[in-house]
C-alpha cells in the first residue's frame, strides 16, 4: 500500500486476486463472494506498521466513507498500541540493561574498597616497620656520637688548665659542633620518616642565613680547596618543613 486507504466499493470473485494479490492478507469462507474492500494502513508517526484489511462478503453491503473514518480511527488506535508496546518493550530493556551495569558498578566499587582497605593495611605495616627501623638506626647512629662528644669534653677539661694550644682547642671546637650537626641530622632523619604520619606545617626562613650557616659549616672545606662564596644581596625568604634546609645548601657547597 501507498500508506493512504484504499476503498473498493463494489468488486467480484473476479477482481479479488488483482486487489488482494497475497492470498495471506485475508480469509474467506468457503462460498463468500466479496462485494466490497477497504485497505486502511497502520501507521505510526515514525514507520508504516502493515494494513487492515476489511472484505464485506455475502449480505452485498459497500463500504462508505463513514466506514472508512471509523477504520482509520481504529487502525490509528492499533497502530499506537504497537508502538506504545515496543517502547515499552524498550525501556524495559533499557531498564535491564541499567540495572545489569549498576550491578556491575556495585561490584567494581566494592573491589575496589577492599583494594584500598587491603592496600591501606599494607602501607600502614610498611610505615610501621619504616619508623621501628629508623628508630633502631638513630639510637645505634647516637650511641657512638655520644662517645665521640664524651672524649671531646674529656679532652677540653684535661687541658683545662692551658696544656693545649689554639688550634687544638678549636678542634675540640668542631668535634663538638660536628656532634651537635650530626645529633640534628638523626633527629630531622626521625621527624622526616614520621612526615606521613603527620601533618606539615611550613615556617618561613631567611634564604641569606641559610646560605650564611651553611657556608659557616663547610668554612674548612672551602679553605682547604681555596674557595669563595659569593651571595648576591637580597635573597628572598622561603617557606621550609623541619631543619634540613642548610644541611642541604651546605652540600651543594662542598
Amino acid at each position: 500500500t501507498s500508506g493512504e486507504y484504499e476503498l473498493h466499493s463494489k468488486v467480484d470473485a473476479g477482481s479479488l486476486s488483482a486487489i488482494l494479490p497475497d492470498p495471506r492478507a485475508y480469509s474467506l469462507r468457503p462460498g463468500a463472494v466479496p462485494s466490497s474492500i477497504l485497505v486502511v494502513p497502520l501507521r505510526t508517526r515514525r514507520e508504516l506498521l502493515g494494513v487492515m484489511t476489511l472484505i464485506h462478503a455475502e449480505s452485498g453491503r459497500e463500504f462508505e466513507a463513514p466506514d472508512v473514518v471509523i477504520a482509520q480511527k481504529l487502525t490509528y488506535l492499533m497502530a499506537l498500541a504497537i508502538d506504545h508496546g515496543r517502547l515499552h518493550a524498550d525501556v524495559a530493556r533499557q531498564a535491564d540493561e541499567l540495572r545489569r551495569k549498576e550491578r556491575e558498578l556495585v561490584a567494581l566499587n566494592r573491589e575496589l574498597e577492599d583494594r584500598v582497605t587491603q592496600r591501606t593495611a599494607q602501607l600502614r605495616e610498611a610505615v610501621g616497620s619504616l619508623d621501628t627501623f629508623s628508630r633502631t638506626v638513630a639510637h645505634d647512629l647516637r650511641a657512638p656520637l655520644r662517645a665521640v662528644s664524651g672524649f671531646a669534653d674529656a679532652l677540653d677539661e684535661e687541658s683545662g688548665g692551658g696544656t693545649l694550644p689554639p688550634e687544638g682547642r678549636g678542634f675540640i671546637s668542631r668535634i663538638r659542633e660536628g656532634c651537635r650537626r650530626m645529633d640534628t641530622f638523626i633527629q630531622d632523619l626521625l621527624t622526616y620518616s614520621q612526615a606521613g604520619q603527620s601533618e606539615i606545617s611550613l615556617v618561613p626562613l631567611d634564604l641569606g642565613k641559610v646560605v650564611a650557616d651553611a657556608e659557616t659549616r663547610v668554612e674548612a672545606d672551602l679553605q682547604a680547596r681555596q674557595a669563595r662564596v659569593v651571595v648576591q644581596p637580597g635573597l628572598p625568604w622561603v617557606l621550609r618543613s623541619g631543619g634540613r634546609l642548610v644541611e642541604a645548601v651546605a652540600n651543594l657547597l662542598s
